[in-house]
């Protein structure tokens, strides 16, 4: 398991550079307002001791309406687990479930041009969508998901936020968790 996260967090990393490197060739104007967002949360704390622990992959696709703001389309995978040292090919402590949400993402706060925190900015991401049983293919819960997020130029950013998971008669959950996740914009 530290392993798999360990690779994610680098693919990440070197995604973030290349993007980066390539932010000054010239790109169709059609996709200048196209925003894609991968991430990653790699560890979270439940509200109480019975609840599972959750990751997540997520892959966001969107719409920049203007400079602050943008809309997105999530797809995340979570995956809860009850076992710290289990591997995510032991079935009998994970559950999977596939999200599907909106949100958006606004800039709160852009450094100014000249100082020392010009390429620095935070952003509120919020989500809210459906979590899908793969197994069963029908909806098991209902999630909202907001989160702080630090950008320091167009690297990697690093953020903090809290996933709530309510839900459906099949599993009789509501779980609120507290998360870090890393990610990249492109």
């Amino acid at each position: 398991m530290k392993n798999q996260i360990f690779t994610i967090v680098l693919i990440i990393l070197f995604t973030g550079v290349y993007a980066q490197e390539n932010e000054d060739k010239e790109q169709p104007k059609a996709f200048d307002k196209i925003v894609l967002d991968l991430s990653a949360i790699p560890f979270s704390i439940s509200s109480n001791d019975y609840d599972p622990q959750l990751t997540t992959y997520s892959l966001a696709l969107g719409y920049q309406i203007n400079d602050k703001l943008d809309f997105r389309i999530n797809v995340d995978q979570f995956n809860f687990y009850r076992n710290t040292e289990m591997t995510l090919l032991d079935t009998d402590n994970l559950k999977r479930l596939i999200g599907l949400s909106i949100g958006s993402n606004l800039i709160v706060f852009q450094g100014k041009q000249e100082t020392f925190l010009e390429n620095i900015s935070f952003g509120l991401n919020g989500k809210f969508g459906a979590g899908i049983s793969p197994e069963h293919s029908e909806q098991e819960s209902l999630f909202w998901d907001l989160s702080l997020r630090m950008n320091v130029g167009k690297v990697p950013y690093f953020g903090i936020g809290v996933n709530h998971q309510i839900s459906g008669s099949m599993t009789n959950y509501n779980q609120l968790s507290s998360y870090i996740t890393i990610g990249v914009n492109f």
